[in-house]
């Protein structure tokens, strides 16, 4: 996401859901976004129309401080895409016209284990251009490049006690400027020992035509 394209809201809100399992150790989080990178009219995007209110909450990736893979996570996460009041599915192509009533967020379910512990939520976001192929991250006001090294991962909020359900406003305003692939990351790492859980499995992820 260009830093030119405000970010309207970061608040943060995670529940707890029996049945959810890690996947991926990768720790350049780049699912997505750097390779075969495209403009918005080479893949094949799902293109529904419709409002779609069925939500599903997909287990979660996490992986320790190195970027290793942790097994048995029982967090999950939702992906919410709207165009205007509308909710559409995951992987949508958005006309120029239907990304200037964008509103993006994600819902999470924290793993039952990690309840009423410290930790920072996470924000990450690649965009894909035919020319460029960028990761940003988002502090508690800004997104800034990324060096893909887990250690600087910034945090857009702090949880002095993990709730049970936390849903993550990342942004809500005209995106129509910014054509290209984007696919955003949110998860949460646990001060205690940098453990981190996120979207990995299925990240927010759209075109911009």
């Amino acid at each position: 996401i260009d830093r030119a394209i405000p970010i309207q809201k970061t608040t943060v809100n995670i529940t707890v859901v029996e049945g959810a399992n890690n996947i991926s150790g990768n720790n350049s989080a780049t699912d997505g976004t750097t390779d075969n990178p495209t403009d918005g009219t080479t893949d094949n995007p799902t293109d529904g129309t419709q409002d779609t209110d069925v939500q599903t909450c997909v287990p979660a990736t996490s992986v320790n401080a190195q970027g290793n893979p942790i097994a048995d996570s029982q967090a999950c996460f939702t992906n919410i895409l709207r165009i205007g009041e509308k909710r559409q599915p995951n992987h949508r192509r958005l006309t120029y016209a239907e990304a200037q009533t964008l509103n993006l967020s994600v819902e999470a379910i924290i793993d039952p284990a990690h309840l009423g512990q410290a930790a920072d939520i996470l924000l990450l976001a690649g965009r894909s251009t035919t020319l460029k192929d960028a990761l940003y991250v988002r502090d508690e006001q800004t997104w800034n490049q990324w060096d893909e090294q887990l250690s600087s991962l910034p945090s857009a909020q702090y949880y002095p006690k993990l709730p049970e359900k936390i849903e993550v406003f990342i942004f809500e305003d005209d995106l129509s400027v910014a054509p290209g692939e984007y696919t955003v990351f949110v998860g949460y790492r646990l001060e205690e020992d940098d453990t981190i859980v996120y979207n990995g499995n299925e990240p927010l992820h759209f075109w911009v035509s």
